[in-house]
């Protein structure tokens, strides 16, 4: 699975970059055909909340006190890392 530790500089690369892992990992089955239904909200709440941590310390990492354009950056990208690791999106 694709996930950046800094590696993406952009939301652009990072795109880019999700959607080689993803041809490249087998198909699942489409939830239609298993009868199961997924709680997106649930699970999207999940993404933010674990991106939101993530963030919080990836920006304090080696900085007591980051500025407030640090913490933003880290917050968009861990928490878009989270929602796409669980999120397939279609391509443009």
């Amino acid at each position: 699975m694709h996930t950046c530790d800094g590696c993406c500089s952009t939301p652009e690369e990072h795109a880019r970059a999700m959607r080689e892992y993803n041809a490249r990992v087998e198909p699942l089955l489409p939830v239609e055909t298993t009868g199961l239904r997924v709680r997106t909200y649930d699970l999207m709440d999940e993404c933010v909340e674990e991106g939101i941590q993530s963030a919080w310390m990836h920006a304090h990492k080696h900085v007591e006190h980051p500025t407030k354009e640090t913490i933003a950056e880290h917050l968009q990208r861990d928490i878009m890392n989270r929602i796409c690791e669980r999120f397939d999106f279609p391509h443009d």
